[in-house]
């Protein structure tokens, strides 16, 4: 599960850039520091996002397999 929220924390990041037509962090860095700063803001906002979900599945995964609820 922690591959897969590091694979869609990876692609969020990307989504913000291309929200905002930036080919990479080169491109993020060429733009004036107020508008740099909102991108890293969109972007640890979005990550931040899905690893605090991610926790929670992993969690929920723990919590079940603790209390026996793994089919077996």
């Amino acid at each position: 599960m922690s591959f897969i929220a590091e694979q869609l924390r990876i692609a969020s990041a990307q989504t913000v850039l291309d929200a905002r037509d930036l080919e990479d962090a080169e491109a993020v860095g060429r733009l004036p520091a107020d508008e740099q700063r909102g991108v890293v803001v969109a972007i640890l906002a979005r990550e931040i996002g899905v690893m605090a979900i991610a926790a929670l599945v992993i969690a929920g995964l723990m919590l079940r397999a603790s209390l026996g609820f793994g089919g077996y």
